[in-house]
């Protein structure tokens, strides 16, 4: 289907806007936040109440289209989000279109080095970036691609790699396993994107001994903070990182969490206005 006026195609509900793919989403979905407001101020109200929190809310890849007629506005969304005792950081100025995937909704880990600056700064704790470089894998065949029929470029795909990382260990508490902070086995497969972290877990828990601080992060994520946690890892001696998709909220009971930990509560648009997954 072409739509003239626009001069989008599309395809099983994904569009395509020169090289990048889209999935259009024009509502903001009332109940879905009225629910996502209830699980964070809860987990707050029982288990967060003398930590200092923040909230990222990520912008969709839609957002930075010039005519903004697959999304709706990203400020309604923004607007409708009633957390109490949480600071509010507004990213949606550091992104382009470029920060994301042309074949996937995902943001580009080499893109958001900025974003975890900025978090940083409006935290007041101390960032150290990660000494490392990028390798890339390609091709990369987003979410979207297949629902487009394959008809779309290959994308690529970049992973952050750092002498820094090699004595970090990662635990995936669910399975009580050590995994690595870059899962390579999963590049090729279906899912690419799942090279960062291992992709979808429901209780990860990474300790740096050679972390250049004593500061400690609580983070509740979606699939977004996969990519973007590995630019944290050399600044805080344990990262706590929780995905209520996978893990009920009430689970948290059995957890000692630190009350001198910042929190971190970083989530996709997309997630925030679908949020009946989060538990």
């Amino acid at each position: 289907v072409l739509d003239r006026v626009f001069n989008y195609q599309e395809i099983d509900g994904i569009y395509k806007v020169d090289d990048y793919l889209f999935k259009k989403e024009t509502a903001v979905n009332q109940k879905s936040l009225k629910h996502f407001n209830e699980i964070i101020n809860q987990v707050n109200d029982k288990y967060l109440k003398d930590n200092d929190k923040y909230l990222i809310a990520i912008p969709s890849k839609n957002h930075y289209l010039t005519n903004n007629v697959l999304d709706y506005e990203y400020s309604d969304l923004v607007d409708s989000l009633e957390i109490r005792d949480v600071s509010m950081i507004d990213i949606s100025g550091l992104l382009n279109l470029e920060s994301y995937y042309h074949t996937d909704l995902h943001w580009r880990q080499e893109m958001i080095v900025n974003v975890a600056e900025y978090f940083m700064e409006k935290a007041n704790l101390d960032y150290f970036e990660v000494n490392g470089e990028y390798q890339e894998f390609t091709p990369f065949y987003g979410s979207y691609y297949a629902y487009y029929g394959g008809l779309a470029k290959a994308d690529y795909l970049n992973y952050l790699d750092s002498f820094e990382f090699d004595d970090v260990i990662v635990r995936d508490l669910e399975k009580n396993t050590i995994i690595d902070v870059n899962d390579l086995k999963m590049l090729g497969t279906i899912d690419s994107y799942s090279v960062y972290l291992g992709g979808p877990k429901s209780l990860l828990e990474i300790e740096n001994p050679n972390a250049k601080s004593e500061q400690e992060l609580i983070i509740f994520r979606d699939s977004f903070g996969s990519s973007f946690i590995p630019h944290l890892i050399p600044s805080f001696k344990k990262i706590t990182i929780i995905d209520l998709r996978y893990m009920a909220s009430m689970l948290l009971e059995k957890m000692e969490l630190n009350k001198d930990a910042t929190v971190l509560y970083l989530y996709s648009s997309e997630v925030i206005n679908n949020s009946f997954t989060l538990r």
